[in-house]
Order: structure tokens, then C-alpha cells, then sequence
């Protein structure tokens, strides 16, 4: 069982944007998220947040990047270093102490129905196909984008996800928006804010 996170930041909203998705082997998929934070202690210089099988790609807090990240496979866990008054200076420049933290990230479609994973079935003219589906009760959304996964830690989520020609994307909000792009074919859908809940 992994351990609780520091609490020097907190979450209040997830903005996730899935970006790719492959629904063939090896299976993988891209995806940004920006983390809105309230600040407890602008004295510290790193965010730690819950990641299992996730490679961040990039994180940066405005337009500074951080300097390192090192995943704790015991704790599930990975710690983005920032330099030194980075947390300080983004949250004293807002009307509270928040700050935005921007995660791009890059996952594996696993075959365990633990986070974001792929589901095989047949379709009626009898061909094998697969979709991308999540579980993410308990715990297991940390396996699908970096977070605060902890039942206690709510905030609000607005998800986007781009799909190729033929698929289609459902979520537990309403459509708000959908874009389909000319040249691929490929579909944006955006979705609706959800309530205060836990990942």
C-alpha cells in the first residue's frame, strides 16, 4: 500500500486532455493534464504526485520547467524538483495562493481493467476489436495520468479526449464541444465540468 502524499499542494481541478490513443499494439497513448493547486507551503520546491506505469514527458509551472522527476515504485509515487522559489513566486503572483502545473505524459493501454486500459470484444460481424475503457475505484487512477489519488483529495475534472475517425468517446458529463479534423478525420470531444469528486 502506498503512502499518503505531502500535502504542500492541493488539488481543486484537473483539465485532461487525452490527446492519442492506439487501440493496436504496443497499445500506447499521450496525454496532457493541468493541475490547478492550492498552495500550503510556498516554501517548498517539489510536487509530488501519485504515478504507476505514467512517464511524464514534460512539467512546468508557467514557463518554468522542472529540473528533475524521480518515480517511487514502493509509494506509486513520482516528485517533480523545481528550482528553488518557484512554488513561492507562482503562487504570490495570484489573488490566492494557487498555481497551474502542466503534465504531459505517456501510458501503456494495460490488460488488467486497472486504470486506462484496453478491453477486447467481438463485434457482430464476428472481428476481434479492442476499446480503451478506465477503472480507476480505488486507487488505480494514478495508472492512468499523475494525480492526487486519494478518495479524500477532491476537485473538479473537464476531460477532453481525441479519438480516430470511427471511434467514439463517452464520458460521465455531457458533450460540450466536437471538432472533427478535416484531414485525418480524427474527433475532439470535449466534456462537461463534473462536481467535486475524488479521481
Amino acid at each position: 500500500m502506498s503512502s499518503r502524499l505531502p500535502t504542500n499542494v492541493v488539488p481543486t481541478h484537473y483539465d485532461l486532455v487525452v490527446t492519442t490513443v492506439a487501440l493496436q499494439p504496443p497499445f500506447l497513448y499521450t496525454g496532457k493534464v493541468k493541475i490547478s493547486l492550492t498552495v500550503n507551503d510556498p516554501q517548498s520546491d517539489q510536487i509530488t504526485l501519485h504515478c504507476l506505469e505514467v512517464s511524464i514527458a514534460d512539467a512546468h509551472i508557467g514557463t518554468i520547467r522542472n529540473t528533475s522527476i524521480s518515480y517511487n515504485v514502493a509509494n506509486e509515487s513520482c516528485t517533480m524538483e523545481f528550482p528553488p522559489g518557484t512554488i513561492l513566486s507562482a503562487s504570490a503572483s495570484a489573488s490566492t495562493s494557487t498555481l497551474d502545473l502542466d503534465i504531459a505524459f505517456m501510458g501503456h493501454l494495460n490488460d488488467q481493467m486497472h486504470g486506462f486500459y484496453r478491453s477486447k470484444y467481438t463485434a457482430a460481424n464476428g472481428e476481434s476489436k479492442f476499446m480503451a475503457t478506465t477503472q480507476h475505484e480505488p486507487t488505480d487512477a494514478r495508472r492512468f495520468f499523475p494525480c492526487v489519488d486519494e478518495p479524500s483529495a477532491k476537485a473538479t475534472f473537464q476531460t477532453s479526449v481525441n479519438v480516430p475517425a470511427g471511434l467514439t468517446a463517452i464520458s460521465n458529463t455531457n458533450i460540450i464541444e466536437t471538432v472533427t479534423n478535416s484531414s485525418s478525420g480524427s474527433i475532439f470531444t470535449k466534456f462537461g465540468k463534473t462536481p467535486k469528486m475524488s479521481t
